[in-house]
């Protein structure tokens, strides 16, 4: 059963992403992230496996998202720097364990940004 949509990101550019990579999405593949593998496969026999997209974005366009699409950065020929402004908007109950485990990456317990 497909359950509704209950984490957005929201990605804009600071800068024009109409050349030189950007994100990478597979559209539909929300339907598909449940049980990626198998998805997939299925997906891929039934010939319902879309083409991924990359967007071009001129600096202050959004693109909105369902945060189960699968997605990733591409590689920047651009020559500079491809900032981002995400945000991502969530009922109150979810929790990404997934990107963001519950146990710290780092020894000796929190995150300090400000180390240095």
């Amino acid at each position: 059963k497909h359950a509704p949509c209950h984490c957005v990101n929201i990605f804009v550019p600071l800068v024009d992403v109409r050349r030189g990579g950007g994100t990478e999405f597979k559209p539909g593949s929300h339907f598909l992230t449940r049980d990626l593998a198998r998805q997939m496969l299925l997906a891929r026999v039934r010939k319902t496996l879309r083409p991924p997209v990359v967007p071009t974005l001129s600096p202050g366009d959004a693109v909105l998202f369902d945060y189960r699409v699968l997605h990733r950065g591409t590689k920047n020929t651009s020559g500079g720097p491809r900032p981002v402004f995400v945000l991502t908007v969530a009922k109150p109950w979810f929790r990404d364990l997934v990107n963001f485990p519950r146990r710290a990456l780092f020894d000796g317990g929190a995150f300090d940004a400000n180390a240095g």
